[in-house]
């Protein structure tokens, strides 16, 4: 049998520091915002699954990269395509390389920044 808890099951306010937490969960095309309590703030809908995990970037919008199925198979780290989303889940930029690694950053100066195979 096999029991998958959902949610917020520990949290020890004492120690976590305060605030919203981003993350992406493998298995499941999204992005998530939470709160302390667990409850999801907000989410995007992405077109694959994660490669990585979502950045809030600076003006408020999410950069995170997907596992395309198009490239090499069998790699334990691939993203593929990496997306700036705005609030409303709108794309507002993309970037497709189908050897990208799971890895990628938004420099200060607006550049985007990635590893490849």
């Amino acid at each position: 049998m096999y029991i998958q808890n959902t949610g917020l099951t520990i949290c020890d306010r004492e120690r976590a520091t305060p605030g919203y937490r981003i993350f992406s969960t493998f298995g499941l095309p999204e992005v998530r915002i939470i709160n302390m309590s667990g409850e999801v703030v907000h989410s995007w809908d992405l077109p694959y699954e994660p490669g990585n995990y979502g950045y809030l970037l600076p003006n408020g919008n999410m950069l995170s990269a997907c596992r395309t199925p198009e490239g090499p198979k069998g790699l334990p780290a691939k993203g593929g395509l990496i997306q700036e989303w705005d609030w409303d889940g709108n794309v507002v930029w993309e970037f497709q390389d189908d050897m990208q690694h799971h890895d990628f950053r938004r420099c200060k100066n607006g550049n985007t920044l990635y590893v490849r195979w």
